[in-house]
């Protein structure tokens, strides 16, 4: 593993030994905004420089905690004692996981997918968060989870596109770029636009209907994906037990 990964585990600021360590990188209230104490100068400098470090980590090898080191991220300004509590745990997680690096292989070049979803107002302004192999706070509030899906895909579409037009610049034929989602009526928005809209969700800005022109191009199509398979869900909710481990095995490319 890189420097950086010993770097971050060395366990120093924690009092960690090599045997502290977590079989997920957060808990269930990832999303939550603890009460407690702000943290000084110096362990605010701490939490600021070991956040830093797990965002380069997550962004070259890996891609598992990067739904952590978002949320983390957001905190780096006034950072609490909940929020220090839970970069000890993403750092006892990658304690105990120092060799689970990506695995990068290939198989159909002609058949793109992704797997795009969304959490509705978890965060603590009640936005939502996106999640598509790749995650990110959504740069508006939605009304509705249908509304936050179909933000979620425009979130991610320049990187849908881009991929496309990357491997056919390679000399590569993309047969297919295929996005999948779990909400049906999210997918009717995509597809039908305005049509299938309610007065609500009327009041989104048509940019988010960007996709629907990029479907009639024949450039990207939208398919259902059960719940229990979205593997998007990874960057979405803190997952724990046994779909955290089948998601990560397949995000980590070790299927």
């Amino acid at each position: 593993m890189p420097d950086q990964v010993t770097g971050m585990v060395d366990g120093s600021p924690f009092n960690l030994s090599k045997c502290d360590t977590a079989l997920t990188p957060a808990s269930k209230n990832l999303f939550e905004v603890g009460t407690g104490k702000i943290l000084d100068v110096s362990r605010k400098e701490m939490y600021h420089s070991y956040v830093a470090k797990a965002m380069f980590m997550s962004k070259r090898e890996r891609p598992g905690i990067h739904q952590v080191v978002a949320v983390l991220s957001t905190r780096v300004k006034q950072p609490n004692d909940s929020d220090r509590s839970k970069l000890k745990r993403l750092i006892m997680y990658l304690n105990g996981t120092k060799k689970k690096g990506l695995f990068l292989h290939i198989d159909k070049v002609n058949v793109i997918k992704w797997w795009v979803d969304a959490s509705f107002g978890v965060h603590p302004d009640f936005r939502s968060h996106t999640g598509a192999m790749m995650t990110k706070k959504q740069k508006l509030n939605t009304r509705s989870g249908n509304e936050s899906e179909l933000v979620a895909l425009d979130d991610v579409s320049v990187h849908i596109m881009w991929a496309k037009l990357f491997l056919e610049h390679q000399g590569y034929r993309v047969d297919k770029n295929i996005v999948f989602q779990d909400n049906n009526t999210s997918m009717l928005l995509e597809i039908n636009g305005l049509k299938s809209a309610d007065k609500g969700s009327r009041a989104i800005n048509l940019r988010y209907f960007w996709i629907i022109d990029q479907i009639k191009k024949v450039n990207v199509s939208v398919e259902y994906c059960p719940t229990g398979e979205m593997k998007a869900d990874f960057f979405t909710k803190p997952l724990v037990g046994a779909k955290f481990f089948r998601f990560r095995k397949s995000i980590l490319g070790e299927e």
